[in-house]
């Protein structure tokens, strides 16, 4: 969604669309956050998880 918000402002060329894609990046960034820390809690194994695997975009094969 973050991607497709900022991909949409740059192909209508739009400052407007720029900062709502900002604004709606941060609000998805800060779900994330909390999301995780709920399940840092519900799963004892989540924060091992999580430092193996990236939050957005994943990492090139080795």
């Amino acid at each position: 969604m973050m991607a497709m918000g900022f991909g949409w402002a740059l192909l209508w060329s739009s400052p407007a669309g720029m900062v709502l894609a900002a604004i709606l990046a941060v609000f998805l960034d800060a779900k994330a956050r909390h999301e995780e820390r709920l399940l840092c809690q519900h799963f004892p194994d989540y924060p091992q998880y999580r430092r193996r695997v990236p939050r957005y975009l994943p990492r090139p094969p080795a």
